[in-house]
């Protein structure tokens, strides 16, 4: 077996062990108390109830929202997938709490193209690709959209500038507002307008934010206008030129997960999710990795300190592997371990470890691996089936984060009994009840809604709460739809 000392993180985006809705309904999370510190993250959501970004769950019960440049919002606007930079505090206990949680789309606008084939789809010039990490919102892929369908899309630059999304959400109300962030090119100030990626901005008319801020090229911006008819061009209202640092306590405790977008050729410097990340000769790096390994593509994990630039420095990099191969996920206690067949029960699952199953430990504990594994450790595992087995592809034990208190599955593999309450994940029995919390696509809804949601082709479902051995069922919390039909209907 492959040994990885993986963290929660890469595997809560997958399970979402919090249910995906915008609303209240996820237990809270603990109030932060004293020994305050700056603390900082940068990521993908992947629960709500609080906010969780990069395995750390935030709370937000004060926290203000900061959405496209406008802080008249609230938790309610924002997506899983949604890319966001949460600056707050924690406490001794490492309880986090949000101050501010600023959301900036990528592109907001019409689909000029799609490509279903090549998994791309372009909005404003932009041409965005997507992937099995990609949260679909209304749609369940890019076959669910069309040419001027109007869609917010959150995600990372790669290299060549194009958008990796994270997140694909198809509006239900036509705007005439676009939404569009990038770095300027082609500036050219007789004729007021410069270019992101393909499309042509027009700034004759716009107010620009900071105060005394100027353009030119290679400048990060963020544009609110609409679309020209006739030439094309995004005729700005309002565009905001980004200051290094601006929404990051310079010395706070920072994390960043995703992949990496750009890399200096020295190894000196990186990219994840729009923020520089520095190496020097102190950062660490797990699992037998070096700097040569930090490469366009990759996906890691940096824990490293917010400096006064803007920038990150790393004190520790952990290289995750692409979770989409893993059909599904769970959480909980594990039974019958059996180390000769290199077998164990994880929610009533018989899950088999092969040479290629990674396994490791959120506590880094390296020298964890599939024969430290006994009977009671909480885990977290990815798996597959081939044929009548389910090999693990990860494994990873649960010992530092809070919220492994819940037993958790996701999976594509779903099947439903509305009338009595019920449902399978990955074949494990799931009940819910008059307390359980629906979602549907981020959105709290009702019971028919989700069973609605559920039942559709493709919908990617997870469940959350506590499972009961002797019933072999998981009595549900929350249960959520994370990925619904394009169309709206169920499907057999």
């Amino acid at each position: 077996m492959k040994k990885n000392p993986m963290k929660l993180t890469t595997f809560l985006s997958a399970v979402a062990l919090a249910a995906c809705g915008g609303g209240g309904g996820s237990s809270p999370a603990p109030s932060v108390g004293s020994g305050l510190t700056p603390a900082a993250s940068t990521g993908a959501i992947t629960g709500f109830g609080s906010i969780i970004v990069n395995g750390k769950e935030f709370r937000t019960d004060n926290a203000t929202f900061d959405i496209n440049q406008q802080s008249n919002h609230t938790q309610n606007d924002l997506s899983a997938g949604s890319i966001v930079t949460i600056s707050g505090k924690k406490d001794a206990n490492r309880n986090f709490t949000a101050d501010r949680v600023h959301y900036q789309a990528e592109v907001e606008g019409l689909v000029t193209a799609v490509d279903t084939a090549g998994n791309s789809l372009t909005v404003l010039g932009q041409t965005i690709t997507v992937n099995a990490a990609t949260v679909f919102v209304r749609v369940t892929d890019l076959s669910g959209l069309k040419v001027n369908d109007v869609v917010e899309v959150s995600g990372g630059r790669d290299s060549n500038g194009t958008i990796v999304a994270s997140l694909v959400k198809k509006e239900t109300v036509a705007s005439s507002t676009v939404e569009l962030h990038g770095v300027t090119s082609a500036f050219d100030a007789s004729a007021h307008t410069f270019k992101i990626g393909q499309q042509t901005v027009d700034f004759s008319k716009s107010n620009l934010t900071p105060t005394g801020a100027t353009l030119a090229t290679g400048l990060a911006v963020a544009v609110q206008g609409t679309l020209d008819a006739v030439t094309g061009n995004v005729l700005a209202s309002r565009i905001h030129v980004e200051r290094s640092g601006e929404n990051v306590e310079s010395g706070a405790e920072s994390e960043l997960e995703g992949a990496i977008q750009t890399a200096a050729s020295d190894f000196s410097s990186f990219t994840v999710n729009n923020v520089t990340v520095l190496v020097d000769a102190t950062t660490k790096f797990a699992d037998r990795h070096t700097k040569s390994d930090l490469v366009a593509g990759a996906r890691v994990e940096v824990e490293g300190t917010a400096q006064s630039d803007g920038t990150v420095k790393a004190t520790q990099i952990e290289f995750h592997v692409n979770n989409a191969q893993a059909a599904s996920v769970a959480a909980g206690a594990v039974s019958n371990v059996d180390q000769t067949a290199k077998t164990f029960t994880l929610l009533g699952l018989k899950l088999t470890a092969t040479p290629s199953t990674e396994v490791g430990s959120d506590d880094d504990d390296h020298q964890f691996k599939f024969s430290s594994l006994m009977n009671g450790d909480r885990v977290l595992a990815g798996f597959t089936p081939s044929g009548t087995v389910l090999n693990a592809l990860k494994i990873q034990r649960l010992k530092n984060e809070r919220q492994t208190v819940r037993d958790a599955v996701r999976s594509t593999t779903v099947v439903t009994d509305q009338p009595n309450g019920k449902l399978t994940i990955a074949t494990v029995p799931v009940v819910t009840s008059s307390s359980t919390n629906y979602f549907v696509a981020g959105k709290s809804t009702d019971a028919n809604g989700f069973f609605t949601a559920a039942g559709m082709k493709g919908a990617v479902v997870s469940g959350t709460g506590v499972y009961d051995a002797t019933k072999n069922a998981l009595a549900a919390t929350e249960v959520s739809v994370l990925k619904t039909d394009s169309h709206g209907a169920a499907h057999p």
